[in-house]
């Protein structure tokens, strides 16, 4: 059957948080939970555009809708609104990392020196992934949703002696960051089927990865070649949009039907949009003993330790 919106159940009662939920692809998903009833954080950078998006939100649902500040490019950011967000909820069933951005052409870094879509687009998700875990690790039907992109297969491999190394620029550093997203969220869902395995430790929250397909969004200015070249208006004749790109993180985070560990994204020609179904995804990024060694070195990276 067919995915659609209509086979999202009520999400009342349930709370929902969602870096980068002020704009494009986080605001439908942020909007469309609230719709049904969920209670929304949103993780956002500028206080701005995450109050105006807020208003627009609150409007959609029944439940509230919060904002927490933070650079999910900078550790002590993401671990400062983890507990901002742990002080406002005693559980999350829903973590949407959707959170990117791609900054063209040259290397761009944090404050720690590290390459900036890596920081951004991976690094922060894990960190909070790993900072929430208590709220959402033993919550029934909790979802941790980690966004990829197309892009994770334009490079072969990780950068794995040094994934912030000065060469690692501009789309190939962006298509990096997305091919380290789906590695993780594959491994966090394996640890997490191993943690609900024990005796001990009951584990019921699932990862699930999806990708937007090429939606007309603002973030489509931003990309390097011909899509970055052509602007806007024609890429919304090409491909689906903001609210279209939405359909498979949405699916991902509600639909109760879905594997963890599967990657979601649109099945029409190119996966460019369509309706929802499984990704295709590199033979890298299905590499099991890669997808630990991601997790090995992001620890050393941030020097904080995930167990789950």
């Amino acid at each position: 059957m067919t995915w659609t919106r209509d086979l999202i159940p009520d999400q009342t009662g349930r709370t929902a948080v969602i870096t980068g939920a002020n704009s494009g692809i986080g605001f439908v998903v942020a909007t469309e939970l609230a719709r049904r009833g969920a209670d929304i954080i949103m993780v956002c950078r500028n206080l701005e555009r995450a109050t105006a998006a807020r208003t627009r939100i609150d409007a959609a649902g029944a439940g509230s809708v919060g904002v927490v500040l933070a650079d999910m490019s900078e550790p002590d950011d993401v671990e400062r609104a983890a507990a901002e967000i742990a002080g406002r909820t005693d559980a999350v069933d829903v973590l949407v990392n959707n959170a990117g951005l791609i900054v063209p052409g040259d290397h761009a870094e944090n404050s720690l020196g590290w390459e900036i879509h890596f920081a951004t687009n991976y690094v922060g998700g894990f960190l909070l992934a790993r900072h929430l875990l208590p709220l959402y690790r033993d919550v029934v039907g909790a979802r941790v949703v980690e966004v990829s992109s197309l892009a994770h297969s334009h490079v072969r491999d990780l950068r794995w002696a040094d994934p912030n190394s000065a060469d690692v620029r501009g789309f190939r550093a962006y298509a990096q960051s997305k091919l380290a997203c789906l590695m993780f969220g594959r491994e966090l869902d394996r640890r997490l089927a191993q943690a609900a395995a024990s005796a001990v430790d009951g584990a019921r929250a699932r990862c699930v990865i999806a990708h937007p397909g090429i939606a007309a969004t603002a973030f489509m200015r931003r990309l390097p070649g011909l899509l970055g070249r052509i602007g806007e208006p024609a890429v919304d004749k090409l491909f689906s949009d903001a609210d279209m790109g939405a359909d498979p993180l949405l699916a991902a985070a509600t639909d109760e039907t879905v594997p963890g560990g599967s990657f979601l994204g649109p099945t029409g020609p190119f996966e460019a949009k369509g309706d929802v179904g499984m990704a295709k995804s590199s033979k890298v990024s299905r590499d099991i003993g890669k997808q630990a060694q991601l997790w090995v070195l992001t620890e050393e990276l941030t020097g904080v330790r995930f167990t789950v």
